[in-house]
């Protein structure tokens, strides 16, 4: 008997061993990925919607002319899914009075966008979603901002979904590139009714591809949330303000 209960005792503790490394292991890799890794760096590609991403405040005197090369060094996202061909860096960046964003698309059939204002989500297209509040909220309020730029370089459409206006206070550029076009832009920060903004400050942020095949938009590629951004802010990812160069 005193073999047979040495041996079952071996045996349990055995088994209570792996299940405590297994649980310990399992703890970890949730701990990993709750915790938050380090914060984008200049010019850093974060292709993982998770990672930190800050919007820099930077004071840079940029030409929107659908040329980058005048751009500060900020984090650049990378948005794309295995299996397609389409995929778009972005990059934002505030100052003061304004917000500037420019998308770097690669879509192999970009099909100029004539949809009326309204519908330009309705074909090749490109979206960002802005907000300075704190709470998360599941509904649209006032501070919450999706603007949708057309793929149109003779003349490109940005629409405010929340006004359900054009955009009048902006400079935007869109230009045809290798493998597909380029989208850049400055939006004021009065009329889109965002907070100006301050180091540590909290923002939501989001981005969104349409894309079209000769005509209606068949496919959508969202960074951070889902297809329902447009309707629910919370799905946006929250990050903060950063000062920058």
């Amino acid at each position: 008997m005193r073999k047979t209960f040495v041996r079952w005792s071996l045996l349990s503790a055995g088994v209570l061993a792996l299940g405590c490394a297994t649980t310990a292991k399992q703890q970890g890799a949730k701990a990993a990925e709750a915790a938050p890794t380090a914060a984008a760096g200049a010019g850093q590609v974060v292709a993982n919607p998770k990672e930190a991403f800050p919007v820099v405040i930077a004071k840079a005197a940029i030409q929107v002319d659908g040329d980058l090369s005048d751009w500060p060094a900020v984090p650049v996202g990378l948005l794309q899914k295995a299996g397609t061909k389409n995929a778009m860096k972005f990059r934002v960046f505030v100052d003061e009075a304004n917000v500037y964003a420019a998308f770097e698309v690669t879509d192999p059939t970009p099909t100029v966008n004539k949809q009326d204002p309204g519908s330009n989500w309705d074909g090749d297209a490109v979206e960002l979603f802005l907000g300075t509040h704190d709470e998360s909220r599941v509904a649209l309020k006032p501070g919450d901002v999706q603007v949708i730029v057309s793929y149109n370089p003779a003349k490109p459409l940005a629409w405010n979904y929340f006004s359900k206006q054009p955009m009048k206070d902006l400079a935007v550029a869109v230009k045809d590139a290798p493998g597909g076009y380029v989208v850049e832009a400055r939006f004021s920060l009065a009329e889109l009714g965002l907070a100006a903004p301050a180091p540590g400050a909290p923002v939501w942020l989001d981005v969104s591809l349409d894309d079209a095949k000769g005509g209606a938009r068949v496919g959508q590629l969202v960074w951070h949330g889902t297809e329902n951004d447009y309707q629910n802010p919370s799905l946006w990812k929250k990050t903060s303000f950063v000062s920058g160069p």
